[in-house]
């Protein structure tokens, strides 16, 4: 069985801790002869197997085995009447699942696990049992019950003097304390988690405490230090060759250097992110760095790259089932779709019309040519110019031009259109604590 702790996808980390598989129970630690009990311990290394097989597929980011794998496991420990193992493979079981997004069939495994340990009175398998729904109840935006579960899992840890369980847990308090708008219980929740991670030498668990301050400082608008933390996240996850944390802290910074409008800065460190993700295969983060690149290019006014990609984002997304993030870029791809037509029929050649040569007693003769050739003599009505966007926003290297306005043939519409980016699935939201 693998180990309890409860890594959250977005810190990164490597799951650091085994722990050993559970004792059997009274019933199958006796002698190895025929009959029942012999037939029992052959059940019980089936179903360890199985974990340790589910275990290398999880390691491995095969989601789907590795269920599928502890499913098996867990009938076993389930007709054993293993109470103990079985609460080990439920909340495991309940992290898969939280891996795949299948939230309602994670939050059924914890919600098991923490009934089995309670009866068992297994302190330490209940702070960690407490820490994961916790963590399922913030992915399903139920912040305040995500705040009352994390805290008693802070308090069990605590009171088994654990302190790296107690830092992960204070570090995803803090995680939910922000979405409760909370910023300096998040603060300070974030900055013991950080300093346990610090007296414990844990230098995965100090970068992921940084990370999560950074966001901190960013939806503060205080561009300046959160740069300084991700950065310091950044340096770390490469010493480590953690290449999902540095990923994501790429992602990180480039959402500081779009909030700055140092456009090319964000690309590059989007693009950086996307390619390593694109190794892992992780369609998700994908499609969160394929959003954020045309999130990029839509306020730069490149909006035929905007439709590209918000293209590529949309079929990323339909991949993973997020429904919202799908509706969302689908709208986006409508307002940019308008713009590109109002910019196709406004260049299209337009024809002017005139009054010329003698005017006949039943009506004028009109004289159609297109615009901008030679104007006959006598009075022309003509339709107004193409104005065309600025090179510098077209660039990616400098800001969008001062004027909020262009006139198109005639026609104002907005430098950034008013669509209102609402995705919350990747960093470059604001609310988004890179879950």
């Amino acid at each position: 069985m693998y180990d309890t702790q409860g890594v959250d996808e977005d810190s990164h980390l490597i799951e650091m801790n085994s722990i050993p598989f559970s004792d059997p129970g009274p019933q199958f630690r006796k002698s190895t002869g025929s009959g029942p009990i012999f037939a029992g311990q052959q059940t019980l290394l089936g179903a360890r197997q199985l974990a340790e097989k589910s275990k290398a597929a999880y390691q491995a980011g095969k989601y789907k085995e590795a269920s599928d794998l502890l499913l098996e496991s867990v009938a076993n420990y389930r007709d054993m009447g293993d109470a103990a193992s079985l609460a080990w493979c439920l909340n495991n079981l309940g992290k898969i699942y939280y891996r795949r997004r299948e939230l309602d069939e994670a939050r059924t495994a914890l919600e098991e696990s923490v009934s089995l340990f309670t009866g068992l009175s297994d302190s330490n398998g209940l702070c960690w049992a407490l820490y994961n729904l916790g963590r399922v109840a913030h992915r399903c935006e139920k912040h305040d019950e995500a705040v009352s579960l994390l805290e008693q899992s802070v308090s069990h840890f605590r009171n088994g003097t654990d302190f790296l369980g107690t830092a992960y847990a204070l570090n995803s308090l803090g995680k939910a304390a922000y979405r409760c708008r909370d910023l300096d219980k998040s603060e300070v929740c974030l900055q013991q988690s950080l300093k346990l991670f610090q007296e414990i030498d844990d230098q995965s668990g100090v970068a992921w405490s940084l990370e999560n301050l950074g966001k901190v400082s960013y939806r503060m608008r205080a561009y300046g230090d959160a740069h300084a933390r991700y950065q310091g996240a950044l340096d770390i996850y490469r010493k480590l060759d953690e290449t999902e944390g540095v990923a994501w802290s790429l992602l990180s910074l480039g959402k500081i250097a779009y909030r700055e409008k140092r456009y090319g800065e964000a690309v590059a460190f989007v693009e950086e992110g996307k390619a390593i993700y694109e190794t892992k295969r992780d369609t998700y983060m994908i499609a969160c760095a394929t959003e954020h690149l045309a999130r990029i290019a839509y306020t730069v006014q490149d909006y035929t790259r905007a439709q590209k990609l918000i293209c590529e984002g949309i079929m990323l997304f339909e991949k993973v089932r997020e429904k919202r993030s799908v509706a969302d870029l689908k709208a986006a791809l409508n307002e940019v779709q308008q713009i590109l037509d109002i910019r196709e029929r406004a260049a299209k050649p337009r024809e002017e019309v005139s009054w010329s040569g003698p005017r006949p007693q039943n009506g004028p003769s009109i004289v159609t040519r297109p615009l901008g050739s030679p104007r006959a003599s006598g009075p022309a009505v003509a339709m107004a110019g193409v104005g065309t966007s600025s090179e510098a926003a077209r660039s990616y290297g400098e800001g969008v031009s001062a004027s909020s306005m262009m006139d198109l043939g005639g026609f104002e519409i907005p430098k950034v259109a008013p669509f209102v980016w609402t995705t919350s699935s990747g960093p470059l939201s604001d609310d988004e604590f890179g879950d």
